[in-house]
């Protein structure tokens, strides 16, 4: 019996416990080695990858781009637990709409958590995430870093079953010139974090969630005036803010937090 028989003929969850060991790339090369391998690979639960790490090599990300898409095509809708994608748009229009698909196909594959890390080449315009993603019941985990990339986000985010959700070096836009509020609600999330975000209109921040216990905020703006938050949780453990304080503060009860760090920067 040959090595490629014995390793097929393995219960499928041995065989992705031997490839949880692998790096992704491995894993890539593997599935093409034969179709039960193929099977295996594009089956496992988690998928990543990571074309920040080869960031000199143009062509990778779009190899990579490809075999993102070829992996989530071949699991036709099996369940997801975790997908990371991070890569660098170097054609706007085409890279975004290809990455909108992506998501896409995870969200029918009932993903669970979401990393994704996005940089760029030069000023591009304006990504907007798929809406399907705030809504989609099987999310559990999203987490957004766009170093500084325009992200057009909802001015109220209200997820299903949400429980982490953290934003990332990310340019706010909304289709409202003037100010903006971003409410964050949810009933299942229990920690919220937004660390160098930067939105210039954005006027009132509101955080409410009675399963929330974590929030760690670095919000930048150039004046506290004008600016306010309300934060309503009131089973809130631990609260990091590293910003201005702002004008207008509502805080509520906060009779279960037990670690609290503030840092009034510029």
């Amino acid at each position: 019996m040959s090595d490629e028989s014995t390793f097929s003929n393995l219960p499928e969850h041995i065989v992705h416990h031997i490839l949880s060991f692998l790096e992704m790339a491995n894993i890539v090369r593997l599935s093409f080695t034969s179709k039960s391998c193929r099977e295996s690979c594009v089956s496992i639960s988690s998928l990543d990858f990571d074309a920040l790490q080869y960031p000199t090599l143009r062509g990778f990300q779009d190899q990579l781009t490809n075999i993102c898409e070829r992996f989530l095509f071949l699991r036709n809708e099996r369940k997801l637990s975790r997908l990371c994608v991070h890569s660098k748009f170097i054609e706007n229009r085409t890279k975004s709409s290809r990455v909108v698909t992506m998501l896409h196909m995870a969200i029918g594959c009932d993903v669970e958590v979401l990393d994704l890390e996005f940089s760029r080449e030069k000023e591009w315009e304006i990504f907007s995430l798929p809406i399907c993603i705030f809504h989609y019941g099987s999310l559990k985990s999203l987490t957004i870093n766009m170093h500084s990339l325009n992200l057009k986000f909802p001015s109220a985010l209200r997820f299903s079953n949400l429980q982490s959700l953290s934003l990332k070096s990310i340019w706010l836009v909304d289709e409202c010139f003037g100010e903006s509020n971003l409410t964050i609600e949810n009933s299942s999330l229990e920690r919220f974090s937004m660390l160098y975000s930067y939105h210039p209109e954005l006027c009132h921040l509101n955080i409410s969630g009675q399963k929330l216990n974590e929030i760690y905020v670095k919000w930048r703006f150039k004046s506290p005036f004008s600016k306010s938050v309300k934060i309503s949780t009131p089973n809130l453990r631990y609260l990091k803010w590293v910003s201005y304080i702002t004008s207008h503060n509502c805080l509520g009860s906060l009779m279960h937090l037990e670690r609290v760090g503030t840092l009034s920067t510029m």
